[in-house]
């Protein structure tokens, strides 16, 4: 241990971890480079949470339960939270998947994001 863990006196609750290993904090997991650069990630709970939110979405617009608008401002809600960390690639992926269909009795509306 280093300098400082010996000076200050810790509960049975606490640990001491490397920095490497990230840290969990308000949905994010921070993440240290070699270079010294932050980088924050969606925790996986809250990607789980986000894929069956984008399911009930889906659902409920199928269901003529939600109208195009509230799935439009649920979307743009999501968007406005993932914009704020390194979600790229996560955003790209669900995007691409999402497809919101309305069905009817007489015709099929398709809309995708």
């Amino acid at each position: 241990m280093g300098y400082i863990a010996k000076q200050i006196e810790f509960n049975e609750k606490t640990n001491l971890f490397p920095v490497k290993n990230g840290v969990d904090y308000l949905g994010w997991h921070f993440y240290l480079t070699d270079t010294g650069k932050v980088v924050k990630r969606l925790r996986t709970q809250n990607k789980k949470r986000l894929k069956r939110r984008l399911k009930g979405l889906q659902k409920g617009y199928a269901e003529g339960k939600l109208d195009w608008e509230d799935v439009k401002r649920s979307m743009a809600a999501t968007q406005g939270h993932l914009i704020h960390g390194h979600t790229y690639r996560l955003r790209a992926k669900l995007y691409n998947k999402t497809v919101f269909v309305r069905s009817t009795l007489n015709e099929t509306e398709e809309t995708s994001i």
